[in-house]
């Protein structure tokens, strides 16, 4: 969309201006004039027709100049006139007064205004204004001009007149630094490698059509034509065709941008192309160290130990000055030497001599004894004062020599006080023993070729193993060991059992690195043996100490410094132990794996038990591998060989496991020489991929296997084009040890570590995947790091979050180097200026501008707020490019404070509530503006108002969670103020406490500005200055800001308002200063010079941009049309284009696909790297496809998607038949064609009238094409055609058609017939749904409907249908009566009142009033119901019933014979005898008999008078049956239901138990007194009088018929406490509170729990016959064994006034019983307490009870006789006869009638009895009517005294109560027996006559 600025001078008249503007030609289509005085800004708008306004906005702004106003507003072209083409326009119409000609208004005007495509000038009437001319504007801003090639744009150039380049660009006189153009390359002109940007300038001279050139610091040099732009480039260097040669200074620049400071690399930032400082890898190249042996004794005698040091420059004593202080020091003096602390020993060649420190002479002086490197020994005697001497030919040394590099240790090695020498030399160790004679005797001999040492060495003169001896007892066995340090720097432990046996797993892991000198003592004199080891004279010894499983070391200077595994350390950094730090991992030479964990901040040995690959040996050059391979959580071993293999140990629970060769997934790899594995998921599918290096015939590769599930499949390797040379040394055997896979510079992908000769290599991965060899500035390891052949590994020890390098070299060290990033500001680091992104913002308002950043809109990007002399917000867009928002009314309450100097805005969250509040530093004070929303509210005054601050910045300085303030309080200020905030109040700090009291500033300061810029965690300071100058101080250990620095950069415009923000989102901060302009500064960057891959690109704004044929973010692919070759790890690749690229047809001449490297990633294969040839399209060949034609059918056309020239097949309507390039020709009438290519004729039933159509057309119905299918002809008569028939069709059956051309043939109308060609209506009493069915009759309930076209139904038919339904229904219900209909009894009782029978049934009965014939079922009652089974007579009786109620009914024994015989029962029913219903139940008063008859009678009338199908009889009964099935079911159901049942069936839910324990017949088999009273107040309802009788058959039995058990057995057992002998035919309620009154007087208020034997509940009701068994006597009865059971207490008898028990034979057995058991009671556990009488009124035997009961009861025993006992069945009147001779304790019957009497006898027993019970209740009658009459008389006297106090007279009844007090009691027996009676309820007349 264009922008119009247009411009009209307020002169005579009303002003217009014209757009003239878009591609219709319509003149004046948008006219705006004012529509008020000049001071205003309303305007009206005229608008011609086809044009609207869209937008409309006037603003009136004010300058120190003049008022204008800006008008912004857009028309819109709508409609145009034919020929003409729709455009929407948009313009912003400024303007301006008539008298402005001052060209710096014009300045000012035109920095507003901006740079704009169109300036139009109407109306003018000033002639130097009117000589202006489009770009008048845009000439005044010189930042938007763009130089051409050859010049530089002037800065702050300012423009009236003139061509703008001439006035605003210079040409350019030299080269200039950190630019370059662009397109960077000229077409046709690939880049060239150079050494300078001078041969650089020189190519571009002898190049035609070279304008400039820009040369980078990878050497690549590239050539510009005179289109190109000039723009920012850092670190690249460019200049035109003309400009003179590079200046020394420059030449240094280069050397510079190639290499890089040594001492750091820059690595790339993720997703960007320029990167950040990092310490390079590796330390400075060492400075040379001088050997040195070491030995320790007390030199001084001062009772402390000293280290002597021997080096080849001489002997040194160190004391207390080393790091181990254990007393003063003191110089060691040889006498000798001119020297105090050395001598010299001569050349020793660069071989350290050995020596020892020892009395041997035993004249209380140390000696010294040195070896030599041809193995002699020299010997030094001490000769006092800490001096020694040298003696010649001292024996017996001067005798011994070794093979060479002799190392002595003096000790006493066997205890005979004879001094020893153990002396290494060659490979070996000597034990040499001291004689009475003064020589030594060798004892043995060490071989350390044989222990692995010196594997690879003899014993000759010209090889050393370079081994030192160390003596003391090691293992604190008494023993002396010898410790032996080799040339590796390796420890090893020589114990002295039968002989010396050395071992190196002591020491396993531990050493110093090379040439190991050791020397045991007890340091630290703790009791356990230390070793102090020397490597050189700089270095501190290393002590290890020995603890109780290990050896550690005490003083590591790294957590690697005291490890070494022999040779070719192969490190690992993996987890093993899941501890969350990284362990260590090692492969040596020897094929051992070595395993160190890391624990208190360094890496510990372990010894051999502790490490886990104890048993791991592969032979030799271990190169060990960790990853759980097989993700089952346990981490997995690989290990590589010398062999060329590799061994697999899998990880599980307990440790390695070295699995079955067929389980082994690397059994398959074999190479020549040594291999190392390195694994990681390179094809990204989730599992671990395997490379491996293999050294192979002086060639050295990486073999890449793909992991297929869980199966390696060899495939190319993507690392072949890595170079050979960087693969392998100089040396021919120098291959790469080991190579890691790691994600070293964090980009997300991996790169490549390599070990070779001399280094480590890094190889970046790019974003292709290509792999470059990083050199230079880009190199992160140290060309000085000259190890031997180093393996490197890779992970973060430290945990800081960055990854750090452990180095194995081949001397099996291991060193470590942490990752570190270099400070992003340093000491006379400057920074850079780097392409400005603010450069061309417009603020309105006038200079200078002050920024602020803050995320406005909340969109997550950083805005900006410009504050001129009003607020300008820039919102940040998607694309990053600032937008001016128009609306800033909320910031315009910012302006209201500003004075005329400008302020300071700064955004910071001051009240911590989520959003950023602004905070205003200007000569008014301190304001805060809080923001609320989208607006900010007033301004808050943070300081009094006789503050003035010319500047400042918030900050909380003293971590208190508030803000405090930096204030400049002067302009011109010589130093800064800190203000505290403390409750919401600030106060200046003091001199001695500002830390900003050593910065002293010249000048007007402009602000300050707090920010981290060196990321060290301590703010800086900026101050900027009027000068243009922007100071930098930094915080000293105190936090003082004391040092200086400045930005190499001055600010143009004479002010700088600094601004540190991370403007850019990289986590480095920037530099935004507010001047005239914006400028922007970095920090913390470095260039990569090959960040866009070699000659792919450059690097613009952190980004590359691509050269010709490149692409992807780093230009490491090539671009669409190339293909990549050449791929090199050194050189990287060239993009080779296809044939025809860069033509004006195309890749391969626009007729085929370039098979470049987009293309080969759709191939299967899937390389990824083309050849650069052309596939050709279909019908074209040639190398660029420039030849061939079209076959038949296709045409040439261009594909949008490979936008080649294709042939396609001919367009939908055309078709070509021949071959050609020729286009395809519409088809035929008659013809089509859909896109095959060729003219096809019409199918059968379509034409085509038409040219060049893709279909034929059906033809429409009624019509069929014709023969040559170019036209339609009608169907004739009696046929008929639709859509798309060929031919015409007959009409159907039932349908006919008379006229021609028709679709369709009408159908004959329901209730005609046709035949063809006309309809006829249907006869009588038939129908026809429709022509083709024909007329046929209506059946069943149906008859024709007047149409004739079907049958209605016939409701007549219906409605007899019907009442035949119902007829047959009441016939069918009626029938079940004549057999007898079961009538449910819901009670049986006796009618006291009417003396008979009543049966109640459950529902009603529909007996009429006669009698009816019954039989009775299941009622309980034998005289009821049938005869059981073992009566032999099988007659039913039969019974006669009549009605009394609907329910009830009154039984005859015979007809007008009442039963009557007294029948209780609530269960059964009655059946009427067969057909006895017939006549005798009636419904509606109608017998029964008569309903039938009416019902046969009317089913019989509706079958003659109505046609009723057969099958509707079958359908009738059918139902009627099943209805009334289920009718009567249902009712036979409901009639079950009977009280009865509903309270048996609620019991049975109370009883707890659902499977009841059974108990054996006997005492367990008794019921608690508290369950005997739930069971009747449950039942009671419906129990009242009945006896038990009722209880058994009704409500026992029923309990228990489920599950078949006692009643006791059911509610559960338990052991009798008392046998009660009861009558049957005692009231049930009588009977329970007789219990509860005797359980009451026994157990208290534990009475429930008192259990009662009852034969009712306690014998199994359904299996008597186990309770009283046949033919057994009664004492093998269930009643005899409870009554004698050992818990049961006594009998209790159920006493009635007619004493009914005593008349019952079973009642006189249980007696007899209890009376024997009572008089046997001594015999018994428990006490048996004998009969008690209960009675409902209480136990007779304690007295309580109805004394008119017991009178009864003696009165009734005065005349009864057991002897007359009786039974209610032959069993029980048998046993009253057997009851004296039925005892189990008596063996004789006759016997026991002999001495007990017999009858009389027991009469007489029962008698005394009763007596005994009736004397208890008359005492206790006597006692109570005592106590009773006490109490009254007692009250009496009491309301007598009451009285008489009260001074009443004394009443006459008290006054006879008190006179009477001593008659006898007889006379006062009648006055208080009606109270005593009715207390008592005794009958008197019973008791006195007693």
């Amino acid at each position: 969309m264009q922008r119009l600025v247009l411009l009209f001078l307020l002169a005579n008249g009303a002003p217009h201006w014209v757009l003239h503007q878009g591609e219709c030609d319509i003149k004046e289509p948008c006219i705006i004039v004012p529509a008020s005085s000049n001071n205003s800004c309303i305007y009206e708008a005229m608008l011609e027709p086809g044009w609207e306004v869209r937008g409309y906005n006037a603003t009136l702004r004010e300058s120190s100049f003049s008022k204008y106003c800006i008008l912004q507003t857009s028309c819109e072209f709508v409609t145009c006139e034919p020929g003409s083409t729709k455009r929407t326009n948009a313009a912003e119409i400024v303007t301006v007064p008539v008298h402005q000609h001052d060209p710096d208004w014009w300045m000012e005007f035109c920095e507003k205004v901006g740079c704009v495509d169109q300036v139009v000038l109407e109306a003018t009437t000033m002639p130097a204004l009117g000589a202006q001319q489009q770009h008048a504007c845009c000439q005044r801003m010189c930042r938007s001009v763009h130089c051409p090639a050859g010049f530089e744009r002037v800065p702050n150039a300012t423009l009236v007149h003139g061509d703008p380049v001439s006035a605003c660009c210079r040409k350019m006189t030299a080269c200039k630094r950190n630019s370059n153009y662009k397109p960077v390359d000229m077409l046709g002109i690939k880049p060239s490698k150079v050494q300078s940007a001078a041969e650089c300038y020189e190519l571009c001279e002898r190049t035609p059509r070279c304008a400039g050139f820009s040369w980078f610091a990878d050497t690549s040099c590239h050539l510009a034509d005179a289109s190109a732009k000039l723009q920012f480039g850092a670190k690249s260097v460019s200049g035109t065709s003309s400009c003179y040669a590079t200046r020394s200074d420059m030449l240094r620049d280069e050397a510079e941008l190639m290499n890089g400071p040594p001492s750091s690399y820059c690595q790339r930032q993720q997703g960007r192309c320029t990167g950040r400082l990092w310490e390079r890898f590796g330390p400075k190249p060492p400075s040379p160290k001088t050997p040195v042996s070491l030995d320790v004794a007390d030199w001084d005698g001062d009772g402390t130990l000293e280290i002597v040091t021997l080096s080849n420059n001489g002997v040194v004593v160190q004391g207390s000055q080393y790091i181990w202080r254990q007393g003063n020091g003191m110089t060691l003096r040889v006498a000798w030497a001119d020297s105090e602390k050395s001598f010299d020993l001569g050349n020793s060649s660069g071989m350290r001599p050995q020596f020892s420190v020892f009395d041997w002479d035993a004249d209380g002086h140390l000696d010294v004894l040195i070896g030599s490197e041809d193995g002699s020994l020299g010997f030094f005697k001490g000769i006092g004062d800490g001096e020694v001497a040298f003696l010649v030919d001292l024996q017996p040394f001067s005798a011994v020599r070794g093979y060479n590099c002799s190392a002595p240790a003096m000790t006493f090695w066997n205890e005979d006080n004879y001094p020893d020498l153990v002396l290494a030399h060659g490979c070996q160790v000597d034990i040499l023993l001291g004689t009475a004679d003064g020589s030594l005797e060798k004892s043995q001999t060490l071989l350390f070729a044989n222990i692995g040492a010196c594997p690879s060495l003899a014993h000759s003169s010209h090889v050393e193993c370079s081994l030192v001896p160390a003596v003391w007892d090691w293992d604190g066995d008494g023993r002396p060991d010898v410790i032996v340090g080799d040339k590796e720097g390796k420890l090893h432990l020589c114990s002295s059992k039968n002989e010396l046996q050395c071992s190196d797993n002591e020491f396993g892991g531990l050493g110093v690195g090379s040439f190991a000198s050791p020397a045991a003592c007890d340091w630290d004199h703790d009791g356990a043996p230390d070793l102090l080891v020397a490597r050189t004279l700089e270095e501190t010894p290393y002590r290890f100490r020995r603890n109780e499983s290990s050896v550690v070391l005490m003083n590591p200077a790294s957590p690697l410094d005291h490890l070494d595994v022999g040779a070719n350390a192969t490190p690992v950094l993996v987890d093993w132990d899941l501890d969350g730090h990284l362990d260590l991992v090692v492969g040596s030479a020897d094929g051992r794996v070595r395993y160190f964990p890391w624990q208190n901040g360094t890496f510990h040995p372990t010894n051999d038990l502790d490490n886990p690959f104890q048993h791991v040996d592969v032979g030799s050059q271990a190169a060990p591998a960790v990853v759980d391979w097989d993700f089952d959580g346990y981490l997995d071993l690989v290990v590589g060989s010398a062999k060329g293999t590799l061994s697999f140990f899998r990880g599980e629970a307990g440790g390695m496991v070295l699995p079955e060769a067929e389980e082994h997934p690397f059994r398959f790899i074999h190479v020549e020489s040594g291999v190392a594995p390195a694994f990681a998921d390179w094809d990204g599918d989730g599992d671990f991929d395997l490379a491996i290096t293999f050294p192979q015939k002086n060639e050295s590769g990486i073999l890449y296997f793909s992991n297929k599930g869980g199966k390696l499949v060899s495939e190319p390797s993507p690392f072949s084009y890595v170079d050979v040379s960087l693969m392998r040394g100089s040396g021919v055997n120098m291959n790469p040890r080991c190579m890691q896979l790691v994600d070293f510079d964090g980009d997300l992908d991996l790169d490549l570590l390599v070990g070779t000769l001399g280094r480590v290599w890094f190889l970046e991965q790019f974003d292709d995947g290509t792999f470059y060899h990083a050199k230079g500035r880009n190199d992160p390891f140290d060309t000085g790091l000259l190890l031997s052949n180093p393996c490197p590994a890779f992970g973060d020890i430290d945990r800081d979050g960055v990854a750090d390098l452990v180095v194995g070299d081949s001397d099996g060290r291991l060193m470590i180097f942490q990752h570190k990033p270099v400070p992003h500001m340093g000491l006379g680091l400057s920074v850079r200026e780097s392409q400005n992104p603010l450069a061309f913002l417009r603020p309105r308002g006038t200079t200078p501008r002050r920024t602020a950043a803050v995320d406005w809109d909340g969109d997550g990007r950083l805005d900006l707020i410009v504050l001129t002399d009003i607020a300008n917000l820039f919102l940040r867009q998607a694309d990053g490019h600032l937008a001016l928002e128009p609306d800033t009314e909320s910031l315009k309450m910012i302006g209201t404070v500003e004075s005329s100097f400008p302020g300071v805005l700064r955004t910071v969250d001051w009240d911590f509530d989520g959003d950023t509040d602004f905070v205003l530093f200007c000569v008014r004070g301190v304001f805060l503006f809080e923001r609320i929303g989208d607006q900010l509210a007033a301004p808050k005054a943070l300081l009094p108002p006789s503050a003035i601050v010319f500047g400042g910045d918030v900050v909380d300085w003293d971590d208190d969670g508030d803000w405090d303030m930096v204030l400049i309080p002067t302009r011109f200020t010589l130093g800064i103020q800190l203000a505290l905030q403390e409750n919401s109040e600030f106060h200046i700090v003091s001199y001695d406490e500002n830390p900003f009291r050593a910065i002293v500033l010249a000048g007007n300061v402009e602000n300050p500005t707090l920010a981290d810029l060196d990321g060290d965690g301590r703010l800086e300071l900026l101050v900027g200055r009027g000068a243009g100058e922007i100071f930098i101080w930094r915080q000293d250990s105190t936090g003082v800001f004391v040092h200086q620095d400045q930005l190499d950069a001055r600010i143009q415009g004479g002010y700088s308002y600094p601004m540190a923000v991370d403007w850019d989102g990289d986590d480095d901060l920037e530099i935004i200063v507010g001047s005239i302009g914006l400028d922007y500064f970095e920090f913390g960057g470095c260039e990569l010079p090959d960040a866009c891959f070699v000659n792919g690109g450059f690097c613009h704004m952190g980004a590359c941009e691509c050269a010709r044929g490149h692409d992807r973010n780093d230009c490491s692919g090539c671009a669409a049309g190339y293909s990549t070759i050449s791929r090199s790890s050194q050189t990287g690749h060239q993009c080779h284009p296809c044939p025809g690229v860069g033509s004006a047809a195309g890749p391969c001449s626009g007729k085929g696909q370039c098979f470049d490297d987009k293309f080969s990633f759709l191939q299967p294969e899937r390389r990824g790297i083309g050849n650069s040839s052309c596939v050709c399209n279909t019908g074209f060949f040639g190398v660029d496809c420039s030849h061939g034609e079209c076959p038949p059918g296709t045409d040439p056309t261009l594909d949008r998607e490979t936008e080649t020239l294709h042939c396609r097949p001919c367009m939908p309507g055309l078709g070509k038949p021949a071959a050609g390039n020729d286009a395809c020709q519409p088809c035929q009438p008659g013809m089509f064609s859909n896109g095959s290519g060729f003219c096809q004729p019409c199918k059968q039933g379509m034409h085509q009238t038409t040219y060049g159509m893709a279909a034929c057309e059906l033809c429409p119905a009624g019509k069929v094409p014709s023969r040559d299918a170019t036209y339609c002809w009608p169907c004739p008569q009696g046929t008929y055609a639709t859509t798309g028939n060929a031919i015409c069709h007959p009409c159907d059956p039932g349908s006919y058609q008379h006229t021609t051309g028709q679709t369709s043939c009408q159908p004959c109308p329901a209730g005609f017939s046709t035949d063809g060609t006309s309809c006829s209506r249907c006869p009588a009493n038939s129908f026809s749904k429709t022509s083709l069915m024909g007329c046929q009759p209506c059946r069943g309930f149906t008859k024709p409907n007047q149409q004739r076209t079907g049958c209605v139904p016939s409701w007549a038919k219906l409605a007899g249908a019907i009442v035949f339904l119902f007829f047959a229904a009441f016939a069918l219900w009626l029938l079940p009566y004549f057999w007898g209909i079961q009538r449910h009894i819901a009670d049986v009782a006796w009618s006291h009142t009417d003396e008979a029978v009543i049966v109640t049934t459950q529902r009603k009965h529909n007996f009429g009033t006669k009698l009816i014939a019954v039989v009775f079922e299941e009622t309980g009652v034998p005289w009821l119901d049938k005869p059981s089974t073992d009566v032999a007579d099988k007659t039913t009786p039969i019974l006669y019933v009549k009605k009394t109620s609907p329910t009830q009914m009154r039984v005859y024994a015979e007809p007008g014979l009442l039963l009557c015989k007294p029948s209780e029962t609530s269960i059964g029913s009655l059946r009427p005898r067969p057909f006895a219903e017939a006549f005798g139940s009636c419904f509606l008063g109608i017998p029964l008999i008569i309903w039938m008859g009416v019902s046969i009678a009317g089913m019989i009338a509706m079958a003659l008078l109505i046609d009723i199908p057969w099958w509707y009889f079958i359908v009738t009964f059918s139902l009627d049956l099943l209805a009334i099935g289920v009718l009567r079911l249902l009712g036979r159901r409901r009639d079950a239901t009977t009280p009865l049942r509903t309270l048996l069936d609620a019991y049975k839910v109370k009883l707890v138990p659902a499977n009841p324990l059974r108990c054996p017949p006997g005492p367990r088999r008794s019921v608690s007194a508290g369950k005997l009273g739930r069971l009747e107040e449950h039942f009671r309802p419906i129990l009242q009088r009945r006896t038990m009788y009722y209880v058994c058959p009704n409500i026992v039995k029923p309990l228990t018929q489920e599950k078949e058990v006692s009643f006791a057995e059911l509610v559960g057992c338990g052991s009798v406490d008392w046998f009660i002998s009861h009558f049957w035919g005692l009231p049930f309620g009588d009977f329970i509170q007789s219990t509860q009154q005797h359980a009451r007087h026994h157990a208290g208020e534990r009475w429930e729990e008192v259990r009662y034997w009852i034969c009712t509940f306690s014998n199994n009701q359904w299996k008597l016959e186990e309770e009283i068994p046949r033919d057994a006597p009664p004492t093998e009865s269930s009643f005899y064994k409870a009554l004698v059971s050992p818990t049961c207490h006594g009998t209790g008898m159920m006493m009635d006034v007619d004493v009914t028990p005593l008349k019952r034979s079973w009642c006189l057995f249980e007696m007899l019983h209890t009376f024997r058991q009572r008089d046997h009671a001594k015999e018994r556990a428990l006490p048996f307490q004998g009969l008690f009488m209960l009675t409902p009124q209480g136990v007779l035997n304690t007295g309580r009870g109805s004394l008119d009961t017991a009178l009864r009861i003696g009165q009734k025993l005065t005349t009864l006789k057991l002897e007359e006992a009786t039974a209610t069945n032959r069993l029980g009147h048998g046993l009253g006869q057997a009851l004296l001779s039925a005892s189990p304790s008596c063996h004789d019957t006759m016997k026991v009638r002999a001495q007990e009497g017999g009858f009389p006898a027991i009469n007489n027993k029962l008698r005394s009895e009763i007596c005994q019970v009736l004397e208890q209740m008359a005492s206790t009658f006597n006692s109570d009517l005592s106590e009773l009459t006490q109490q009254l008389r007692q009250r009496n006297a009491e309301i007598a005294e009451s009285e008489r106090k009260r001074g009443e007279p004394v009443s006459s009844e008290t006054s006879t109560t008190q006179s009477d007090e001593s008659e006898p009691a007889s006379k006062t027996g009648s006055a208080y027996f009606g109270l005593w009676q009715r207390l008592g309820g005794f009958a008197w007349t019973n008791w006195s006559s007693e």
